[in-house]
């Protein structure tokens, strides 16, 4: 694999790391999971794809996440988040890419990578956050900013 094909393909393979990760545990865990679901929008749109965590606040035994297909995400019981409070990170990659500078004499070639269409403050610095509650109706919705 050429030097500039894992830097393409590495960002893509975190996202699905977290994506699938919650489910290689399965169930039988006895933890009292709770299912999670809701809605995310961009500028008042519905975010077309992209995906959505919960990492415990304080704490927490289980983080969880969940692809985003047209505004919608769906973490299972099986799969869920135990009661408690959570840190919510939102990603988005972009068809477009984003230049990097170009190589030097004697050094490889960079690719272009995918460009992060979510702002910082809702996923590498995220200000969202979530209560999962036991019984409860565990439905979010997270209206995002562009600017």
């Amino acid at each position: 694999m050429r030097f500039h094909s894992w830097r393409f393909s590495l960002p893509l393979l975190l996202v699905a790391m977290v994506i699938v990760a919650p489910g290689c545990s399965g169930t039988g865990d006895d933890l009292p999971r709770e299912a999670v679901w809701g809605s995310v929008t961009l500028d008042g749109k519905p975010l077309a794809s992209g995906a959505i965590r919960f990492t415990p606040e304080e704490g927490g035994t289980t983080t969880g996440g969940s692809p985003i297909t047209d505004g919608k995400y769906s973490i299972s019981q099986e799969q869920g988040l135990v009661p408690g409070s959570y840190k919510v990170a939102v990603n988005s990659a972009s068809t477009k890419t984003e230049s990097t500078k170009p190589a030097e004499p004697g050094r490889p070639v960079r690719s272009d990578r995918p460009k992060e269409t979510i702002p910082m403050k809702y996923n590498a610095k995220s200000i969202l956050s979530a209560e999962v509650k036991k019984g409860g109706s565990n439905s979010f919705a997270f209206d995002l900013q562009s600017q």
